[in-house]
């Protein structure tokens, strides 16, 4: 067990897996957080943020458990599967905050909703996204 861990954290991981497993670890807390602040009840029966927490979740967890299994296809693949979950909770995310938006563009407080709220979360979460997608460009250190 020991000798496990000590190749997971030596020099068969190149930075570019560190900095994946950076952004895994970025979108779990941030998921975490967006399941605990109340941004405010919307006026429509809809369980987007629900969705939306689950597909950044599993995405995270996608990319924590690639990080620490070394097998070549998930290793390969793993990113690329988790970043599809977080495009999903985004899209659904930015779905989420055009309701405050509209109360805001018309003036009339008709769904409810924090767009502050919405929109910090919908930055943070685009931002662990594009991230990774950069993080899928970029030249690796393939052995």
């Amino acid at each position: 067990m020991k000798n496990y861990f000590k190749n997971i954290f030596s020099k068969d991981c190149s930075w570019i897996e560190y900095l994946s497993f950076g952004i895994s670890l970025f979108m779990l807390i941030v998921s975490i957080a967006y399941l605990t602040i109340n941004p405010g009840e919307l006026k429509i029966e809809d369980y987007s943020r629900t969705f939306a927490f689950i597909m950044f979740l599993i995405g995270s967890l996608i990319g924590i458990i690639s990080f620490f299994v070394r097998f070549k296809y998930i290793n390969d693949y793993a990113p690329l599967v988790s970043v599809a979950f977080y495009s999903v909770g985004c899209g659904r995310q930015l779905y989420l905050a055009c309701y405050p938006l509209a109360d805001l563009m018309t003036g009339v407080n008709w769904f409810g909703g924090n767009l502050g709220i919405y929109l910090t979360f919908l930055i943070l979460f685009l931002i662990g996204t594009i991230t990774e997608i950069v993080v899928l460009f970029l030249p690796g250190n393939k052995k």
